[in-house]
Formats: structure tokens, C-alpha cells, sequence
């Protein structure tokens, strides 16, 4: 190996530390603003800048975390409801079903869209439907979803579904049909069939796109899925605002505004993640 292609070890050790160095400061700098802002919260209730009552400081959340215990159950306050529900599950069954719904609308997008570039026929027919059903809130799905399938997770998966499937169907039929014609014609030259060029060609190539699109939608399905809950189910971090409500307790309505905002905040975090390992040849531009 010719001298110079790699950086000497020491080098690479500095690089590594700066890296190391410098997410470090980001982590850092996140819980500064995070802990300001709890500082300055609880100094407004305090001095009797904001009403304790009408919005509660983080003190009093976490001492109705203590007295209710965090894992324990609040009680629905429905007649016939035997049933509680404990903050942490419903925060894994909010999560699970944005989750099962994003992969769900993800791969039938996928398949609908390489099959409409494959096939003309199918193009004329199934993409004018998809851009009549995108402009569609789906919110507004929520009470078909519940005369088609009840009441549990099937409705608040089905809408999360929803408000992915056809949006991201037009943006893969977009993605495809921007797929240079050179890298094409090269790869007619030595793919056996369509698919094979789609499969190795035109699919690495829209991936980047595709993923920055279900990156948009991923909130739009976090809002869909608790649009559900509040309405169709009775487990969820969306059911527990309305249990809030039904108490006139602003604390548990708080608290959980605050754990949507943190799990939507994570799982962002961990999507990026995810798209990181698989993009790896795609990396995001660096301007200051």
C-alpha cells in the first residue's frame, strides 16, 4: 500500500476524539436547554407568574408521579371500566403501534409504487387514487376505522397506515421517475430483467429520498396515532389526555403532553440512527 492512502494511527486516534469530543458537547448542550427550561417553568410557578393549578410545575408532576407510582395504574373513570392503565405501557403500546403502522405503510407504498413504474396500466388507474386519498386527514379515517374494525389497536393501526401509504407511494413514483436515464441505460447493459435494474439500480439510488420522506411522516403518524386513542381506544398515551380531561386533572394531562413530546423525540432519534447504518454511503452535507 502506497505511503499516505491512510492517515498515520495517531491521526485517526484524534479524529476519533474530536468525534467523541464533539457529541459529547451536543449531548451536553441538549441538557442545558432541557434543564433551563425546567428551571424557568418551575421559577414562573413559583412566583406566581403562571397558575399552578391551570399549569402545574414539574415539582408537582413528579410528585404526582411519586404518590401514583409511576408504574402503577390509573384508573379510567368510565362505568364498567375495570380495567387501569400504567403510564410505561402505554407509552410501549402508543409506540408499538406507530411503529407496526409506519412499516406497514412503508412496504405497501414501496411495492405499489415500483409496480406502478413497472406496469403503465396501473399507473393510469392507482395514481390518480393515491392523489386524490393523500389530501385526506387522517384523522378523518378515525371513524371509518371504527366501524370497520372496532375498538382496539387494529383502528389506530389502520390510521397510521393511512396517513403514510399515500404519500409515500407518490413520492417513490416521484423518486423513480427521477432516477438518472444514464444509470438506467448502464444498467440495461448488464441486469437480466426490469426488476434486477429496480433491485439494483433504481432502489439504492431513492433510498435517501424515501427515507427523508417517512422521516417527515413520522410525526404526521406519531399525531394520527394519538388522534386514535383519544377517540377509539382506551389504552395509549392519547387515551390517557382524555382520562386527564375526564378528571379535570391538568398534572396527568401534562404529563402526558410531555412524554409525546419525549418519545416522538426518541423515536426521531432512533430513525436517524437507524437511517445512518443502513445510508451509510449517503452522508448529510456539512455547511458551517
Amino acid at each position: 500500500m502506497k505511503p499516505g492512502l491512510l492517515p498515520p494511527v495517531s491521526d485517526m486516534e484524534t479524529v476519533t476524539y474530536l468525534s467523541k469530543k464533539g457529541r459529547a458537547k451536543r449531548i451536553l448542550n441538549r441538557v442545558l436547554v432541557f434543564s433551563s427550561i425546567l428551571v424557568l417553568w418551575e421559577s414562573f410557578a413559583y412566583f406566581g407568574v403562571i397558575n399552578r393549578n391551570l399549569f402545574p410545575p414539574p415539582s408537582a408532576l413528579f410528585r404526582e408521579l411519586s404518590d401514583s407510582n409511576l408504574l402503577g395504574f390509573y384508573r379510567l373513570p368510565y362505568e364498567g371500566q375495570s380495567s387501569g392503565f400504567s403510564i410505561m405501557s402505554s407509552v410501549v403500546t402508543s409506540i408499538g403501534r406507530v411503529i407496526l403502522g409506519l412499516m406497514l405503510g412503508f412496504i405497501a407504498a414501496l411495492l405499489t409504487g415500483f409496480l406502478i413504474c413497472l406496469f403503465k396500466p396501473l399507473e393510469d388507474l392507482l395514481l390518480p387514487v393515491a392523489r386524490l386519498l393523500a389530501p385526506i386527514s387522517p384523522v378523518a379515517w378515525i371513524p371509518l376505522a371504527l366501524v370497520w374494525f372496532g375498538i382496539g389497536n387494529k383502528p389506530a393501526i389502520f390510521v397510521v397506515t393511512v396517513s403514510v401509504f399515500f404519500v409515500m407511494t407518490i413520492a417513490t413514483v416521484a423518486n423513480i421517475k427521477s432516477v438518472k436515464q444514464a444509470h438506467i441505460d448502464l444498467g440495461r447493459r448488464y441486469a437480466k430483467d426490469r426488476l434486477q435494474i429496480m433491485r439494483y439500480i433504481v432502489f439504492p439510488e431513492i433510498l435517501p429520498s424515501l427515507f427523508l420522506v417517512l422521516r417527515i411522516n413520522l410525526f404526521a403518524a406519531w399525531m394520527s396515532v394519538l388522534a386514535a386513542e383519544m377517540v377509539g381506544v382506551s389504552q395509549g398515551l392519547g387515551a390517557m389526555v382524555m382520562v386527564g380531561r375526564s378528571l379535570f386533572n391538568m398534572k396527568i394531562i401534562l404529563i402526558a403532553m410531555i412524554l409525546i413530546g419525549l418519545c416522538g423525540y426518541l423515536l426521531d432519534l432512533a430513525f436517524l440512527l437507524i437511517r445512518n447504518r443502513m445510508l451509510r454511503w449517503s452522508k448529510e452535507s456539512v455547511i458551517a
